[in-house]
């Protein structure tokens, strides 16, 4: 018998090996993920802006190429089957509060981490919705691009790094 080749999980490939799982589960539900480079400009930009802060934390894969699943894109129904998925599925590999206060005052967020099928999983819920990213692979030993050892806050608190925002336009 001839073996098939595994092949590396990549970001593009994310929505097709994810969705040939569900399917094997026997899940009814055909996710749309989109690349972060992907999302209209609005949405783009404010993940681009406060989602670097986040994602530096847990992987090296650049944000543009994060796979996303939200209610922004996806209905509540199909978003609230694909958390199904993960919490049937998936290995839950870490919490964390993540702390926003330095850029928006009273704003922080629960993120939770899943692993399934070679890919990492970060789940978040606020006010304006609930966000699933994925990327290939796990967290790397030193990420951010470079030789930097991974700064955590004790007990499961992140801090997200404080950005200047200029709500006017010019500065």
């Amino acid at each position: 018998m001839k073996e098939i080749a595994k092949v590396a999980p990549t970001s593009e490939l994310l929505p097709a090996v994810i969705s040939a799982a569900i399917t094997r589960s026997g899940t009814k539900l055909q996710p749309r993920w989109l690349m972060v480079k992907d999302l209209p400009a609005m949405g783009r930009k404010a993940i681009q802006a406060l989602g670097g802060a986040v994602f530096v934390q847990f992987t090296d894969t650049p944000i543009e190429r994060i796979q996303t699943m939200t209610t922004l894109t996806n209905s509540e129904a199909d978003v609230r089957a694909m958390l199904g998925w993960l919490k049937a599925n998936a290995v839950h590999d870490e919490v964390a509060r993540m702390d926003f206060s330095q850029t928006i005052p009273g704003y922080s967020a629960e993120v939770h981490i899943w692993k399934a099928e070679g890919y990492s999983f970060l789940v978040m819920q606020d006010f304006a919705g609930t966000y699933i990213y994925a990327w290939p692979g796990g967290r790397p030993e030193k990420v951010g691009g470079s030789n930097n050892d991974l700064k955590r806050l004790p007990h499961g608190l992140m801090r997200a790094a404080c950005f200047k925002f200029n709500v006017g336009g010019d500065q």
